[in-house]
């Protein structure tokens, strides 16, 4: 996750649903709380094989950018942000 980025304060073994990640995913200061989806539901999607969380979070994207195709979203693109900024920026930025 980039440096600076907002969060909902997830620590290492806290136990959380997955409605609490997404409503921690719309608040401002959620980016955690979407990393922590992207990572877990590409790892528990993609049992096969060892993900550091940075190839999870561009698994994620994967299957994100896939499941839009499948449903008829041509102009959308799902991608991570953590290294540079593009014109799609983050979630956050769509709602300020």
């Amino acid at each position: 996750m980039r440096s600076g980025s907002s969060l909902c304060l997830i620590r290492p073994g806290h136990k959380l649903k997955l409605y609490d990640l997404l409503t921690g995913m719309l608040m401002a200061s959620g980016n955690d709380a979407a990393y922590t989806v992207a990572v877990t539901t590409a790892r528990a999607v993609k049992t096969d094989t060892a993900k550091t969380d940075a190839q999870a979070v561009a698994y994620f994207s994967e299957l994100m950018n896939s499941y839009a195709s499948s449903i008829g979203m041509k102009d959308s693109r799902f991608a991570w942000q953590a290294l540079h900024r593009t014109r799609w920026g983050c979630f956050s930025e769509l709602f300020c």
